[in-house]
């Protein structure tokens, strides 16, 4: 926001003393604290209740969601995603056996490869 140095506390102190008087600082603060306080209240309370109504569409979206998944129907859903693929259930029977034994699978690993280890060489202190 804005910056109040100490200088400019001195100046407004100043001048509150020459415009107020000594005698009626105590009581001019007083009411300004009080309007602070007031202030912060109302700030307060104007925060609480914006908070409150974003809590509630919040809510109202959240029910929203909730009573769309209740009336979710799967048996349908389902249903409509065979009707659109246009495939039939029992696709079993119409297709002919073949023997799967001696086509490679593409998931089979690799030939290992004969590589020989070497034998690990001994540390030697030296004096």
């Amino acid at each position: 926001m804005f910056d109040i140095g100490w200088s400019e506390i001195m100046v407004i102190i100043a001048v509150a003393v020459i415009v107020v008087g000594p005698k009626d600082i105590p009581k001019m603060l007083r009411s300004v604290g009080k309007y602070i306080r007031k202030a912060k209240s109302m700030m307060r309370d104007f925060q609480n209740q914006i908070e409150e109504v974003a809590d509630i569409s919040e809510l109202k979206e959240l029910k929203a969601e909730a009573d769309k998944l209740k009336n979710f129907d799967l048996e349908k859903t389902i249903g409509d995603m065979d009707s659109a693929t246009n495939t039939p259930k029992d696709t079993e029977t119409d297709t002919p056996q073949t023997d799967t034994s001696q086509e490679e699978s593409p998931l089979k690993e690799p030939p290992k490869s004969k590589t020989t280890t070497k034998p690990k060489a001994k540390m030697v202190k030296s004096q």
